[in-house]
């Protein structure tokens, strides 16, 4: 067999992550559940579809939540956009 395809080897640290999203069994109600009330989600209307589907599907069913958006940063802002973002947790941990 010939050597491990760069894209394969590539996935390998994120092999764990792949199976939570891919096997995730959580229902919305256990989220709302476990999670406090006042829990603030932060997006950016660039992000991915998926992130900005499980975003839009919180927002519709977890009304006690702070749902905060910044226009661009991708699904990486809270990295990218930390003065941004920043204040945003901030004023959530206060």
């Amino acid at each position: 067999m010939g050597p491990e395809p760069k894209f394969s080897h590539a996935l390998k640290p994120n092999f764990y992550e792949w199976d939570a999203v891919m096997n995730e069994q959580t229902s919305l109600s256990e989220w709302e559940r476990d999670l406090p009330k006042g829990t603030t989600v932060l997006s950016a209307a660039d992000t991915v579809k998926s992130i900005d589907e499980i975003v839009a599907l919180m927002q519709e069913n977890f009304s006690g939540w702070k749902f905060e958006r910044i226009n661009k940063g991708g699904h990486m802002a809270i990295m990218t956009k930390p003065e941004q973002l920043n204040p945003i947790v901030i004023d959530a941990l206060i």
